[in-house]
């Protein structure tokens, strides 16, 4: 079956060519009962275990089967090979391939993605009945950087790492599933932090997140175990804290013990990957790409 990643990328494509600016997903209506209808200038693309089958593109009809999608994807991969010594792209498709290989990682379904003049919206869900629903927002502002994510893959750069330390996995999901359209995420227990600041392989940056029920203690000594380790640059290694309501960590206590930035729940994820940003770039040389703009992205939907 093509992977999300593939099939937004070569939907883009047509999307750039046909300048429309709003492509949704949705989950083909099963057995025991119908999806909810969505409005008529939604594009609408139905997921089958068959595989994906396309109603309608913005605001034009055009049937895609199944297999038409699967055309596309080889078409999209061998227009790349025909462009890979020019090393571009089509904004659309590579912002929406950036989020295709989130959903990839995420083993979402029930997709739901909306473009509009105001940013990106997705919508999914990780139960093989759909029965859960989870929520993905970019900015407006954030697209371009989508877009540069995947420029930069095709450069044969690598995806810059973030490691989430946590008392509880599920406490980690949502950060989790938030960056992973941009950077390459891991996640590890809180007590891990010695192996993470004498490992060899030490991620770009760290995020501890602080649950309502941890032992502050437990946080302020990963903290401190953690400010001896650096980033693969050999800088020190950025340590952003996120604490959860009522969390009993004390601030100024986290700074003390090494960390360099502390977010308090809830932070809008622009806002969290803004700041993650900042302190990945402080310090650092610009990548080498080429700006997009952000009205390239949206088109006359902005």
């Amino acid at each position: 079956m093509t992977s999300y990643r593939d099939a937004l990328r070569a939907l883009g494509s047509i999307l750039d060519v046909e300048h429309a600016r709003v492509v949704a997903l949705r989950p083909f209506p099963g057995a025991s009962g119908s999806a909810s209808p969505l409005p008529a200038h939604l594009s609408v693309l139905e997921d089958k275990q068959q595989g994906f089958v396309a109603v309608r593109l913005g605001g034009f009809e055009m049937e895609l089967s199944a297999r038409r999608v699967e055309e596309l994807v080889l078409e999209s991969r061998a227009l790349r090979g025909a462009a890979a010594a020019v090393q571009t792209g089509s904004p659309v498709a590579d912002m929406l391939r950036s989020v295709g290989a989130a959903l990839d990682e995420l083993h979402a379904g029930c997709i739901a993605v909306n473009l509009r003049p105001d940013g990106l919206e997705v919508t999914y869900s990780v139960d093989a009945g759909c029965a859960d629903q989870h929520r993905l927002a970019y900015a407006r502002e954030e697209l371009p950087v989508l877009c540069q994510t995947t420029a930069a893959q095709r450069r044969g750069e690598a995806l810059r790492r973030i490691l989430i330390l946590h008392q509880d996995p599920r406490d980690a999901d949502p950060l989790r599933a938030s960056l992973l359209a941009e950077f390459a995420v891991e996640t590890v227990p809180t007590h891990f932090a010695k192996a993470v600041a004498q490992g060899n392989e030490a991620p770009d940056l760290a995020v501890v997140y602080v649950s309502a029920t941890q032992d502050p203690e437990q946080v302020l000594d990963a903290l401190r175990t953690l400010g001896g380790g650096s980033s693969p640059t050999g800088a020190a290694m950025p340590i952003v804290v996120v604490t959860a309501p009522g969390a009993a960590l004390d601030t100024p206590k986290a700074f003390a013990a090494g960390a360099h930035d502390v977010l308090h729940e809830p932070v809008a994820p622009a806002i969290l990957r803004a700041r993650l940003r900042t302190w990945m770039l402080r310090g650092l040389p610009r990548p080498n790409h080429q700006p997009v703009a952000t009205s390239t992205l949206l088109g006359s939907a902005a």
